[in-house]
């Protein structure tokens, strides 16, 4: 009934906020890069700057090793900020691959425009001491 009419909207909705928030990674998925045709030399282009701006992330997490709690949470802060900054850069490269009529085609996919910005912003908790246990997924496949 309506109420599922209502979730696949809402379902869908998500879906185009989380493409607009996340086109580093998102743009690589087998659905994207169909509706889109992305052609072989462009996706391994998009890999490859996907795989620069990962590495150029991971080399930037702040050391939080000998820092209190509120350091921890100053440097990670700061890092988010970075963070942001550098995602749109990947992202403005990313686009730069894409053909015009590509990028269309990801806009009508992404819907109307979010300030997705502010959805990093949600990402920093108040309590400081959560940031204890803080640091990148990759560092703990090092035993780090």
């Amino acid at each position: 009934g309506v109420v599922g009419i209502e979730r696949h909207v809402i379902g869908e909705r998500l879906k185009q906020i989380e493409l607009q928030a996340t086109i580093p990674a998102s743009i690589a998925r087998p659905e994207i890069v169909k509706a889109l045709d992305i052609s072989e030399e462009q996706r391994a282009k998009i890999l490859a700057l996907r795989e620069d701006a990962n590495q150029k992330q991971l080399a930037a997490w702040p050391d939080l090793r000998d820092a209190d709690p509120k350091e921890r949470r100053e440097r990670v802060i700061e890092f988010i900020k970075r963070s942001k900054k550098a995602q749109a850069a990947t992202t403005e490269r990313i686009l730069d691959v894409l053909t015009s009529e590509q990028r269309t085609k990801l806009e009508w996919l992404q819907g109307n425009k979010m300030d997705v910005t502010q959805l990093y912003d949600a990402l920093i908790p108040e309590d400081a001491e959560v940031w204890d246990c803080v640091r990148p997924a990759s560092l703990y496949d090092r035993g780090e």
